[in-house]
């Protein structure tokens, strides 16, 4: 009995002789020289007061070096959350399974939900398909940029970079840009070198012509045929000068002067020109900065096409709130329309669906409002026909 009590006793005293060994080692780095704790006869130094003090002491500083590191990760959380934030554009981090794990503000007032009510969900619940297929491409090949239009018309450039790990990709990053302005302004300025294009062609021509025609108009008159035939070659040959001094007009450069308008009584001035239709004026009509006389050609053009298809009555309706910086304007009629494979061709110089029509009215149109800085376009339409209009807003 005595003899197993003391061998408890010593096996006990040997562990905590070992423990107190061993602290050295645990307080400090390795390979620390053990003389600054151990005397040469092996004598113990350090009192148990004082390893539990070093304890406490490396204990704090651990702790400090722990508070030090959350608060360097929450400042870092805080300044890339701010950063994601400012994007003026939509960015959405998913994962492998095309889930949502983060959005910016900018996406939550595109997409119209908050972060909170997306996370987790599908990324097909707020994008449209073929954005899902740019998404599933680039995870297959890499980073993708592609330009695309929704069913809304409006044109997006879309980034999309896979995030890679030891087993494949483990997310993607989604950039969504709306450039459909920027499309806008680059068909406008296809257009305008177009018809610069064209202008010039018109304008050699019309000269060879009007040379040619002036020849032939001076040697009839001194010619001593009979008159009846004389008579009607002048008139064709005078007919043909009048179109070609019009194919000069149109290729002439215009000069847009800049002044304040009102839109809507500009409008209204040109409509009381017009008897026997009736006229719908509807939507609020903003002050702008343009040339009125111009835009009053285009307003008469629009009006005289839509009394020549036929119509009765012609709706005009704007669609502006304000603050808005561009006015969108409908003219409505209810004529014969104009044949759906003539649609991509109206605006054509030379191009008209009347016979013995000049098909420059239309034109004409195109590049006054193009020299304002907006858009006209056919909107498809079962009955009738719809040219809509886009002006940007200077009040």
């Amino acid at each position: 009995m005595n003899k197993t009590i003391s061998g408890i006793a010593i096996t006990s005293f040997s562990l905590l002789a070992i423990f107190i060994i061993s602290i050295p080692f645990l307080l400090f780095p390795k390979g620390r020289k053990t003389k600054e704790l151990f005397n040469f006869e092996g004598n113990v130094l350090l009192t148990l007061g004082e390893m539990i003090s070093k304890l406490r002491m490396r204990e704090e500083e651990l702790a400090r070096e722990r508070k030090d590191e959350r608060e360097k990760a929450e400042e870092l959380r805080i300044i890339s959350h701010v950063i994601l934030n400012s994007l003026p554009f939509p960015i959405l981090l998913l994962s492998s399974d095309k889930r949502i794990l983060n959005m910016n503000r900018s996406s939550e007032e595109f997409f119209g939900r908050s972060f909170s009510s997306s996370l987790f969900l599908s990324a097909s619940s707020i994008l449209p398909s073929n954005f899902i297929e740019i998404i599933e491409d680039a995870e297959k090949k890499g980073f993708r940029e592609e330009r695309t239009i929704n069913e809304d018309g409006k044109w997006f450039q879309i980034q999309v970079i896979p995030i890679k790990g030891e087993k494949g990709v483990i997310g993607t990053i989604f950039m969504l840009n709306d450039i459909t302005e920027r499309k806008r302004e680059e068909e406008i300025l296809k257009e305008k070198e177009k018809m610069a294009s064209l202008g010039e062609m018109a304008s050699y021509l019309a000269h060879e012509i009007k040379n040619s025609v002036g020849v032939a108009i001076g040697y009839l008159k001194l010619s001593g045929e009979k008159e009846i035939f004389r008579e009607k070659v002048l008139k064709e040959l005078n007919t043909i000068t009048s179109n070609v001094e019009r194919f000069l007009d149109f290729a002439k450069p215009l000069v847009v002067k800049r002044e304040r308008i009102d839109l809507k009584e500009s409008i209204s001035e040109v409509a009381e020109s017009f008897s026997g239709i009736e006229f719908l004026l509807e939507g609020e009509f903003p002050q702008s900065m343009g040339d009125k006389d111009l835009l009053k050609i285009v307003f008469i053009n629009l009006i005289k096409n839509s009394i020549e298809a036929g119509c009765s009555k012609i709706e005009i309706r704007s669609y502006w709130k304000r603050g808005e910086k561009k006015i969108v304007i409908d003219f409505k009629d209810d004529g014969r329309g104009i044949p759906e494979d003539k649609i991509d061709k109206v605006f054509l110089p030379f191009f008209s669906t009347k016979e013995g029509g000049a098909g420059l009215g239309l034109s004409l149109s195109k590049k006054i409002i193009l020299h304002h800085g907006g858009n006209i376009k056919i909107i498809p339409s079962k009955t009738g026909s719809t040219i809509r209009i886009e002006l940007p807003v200077e009040t």
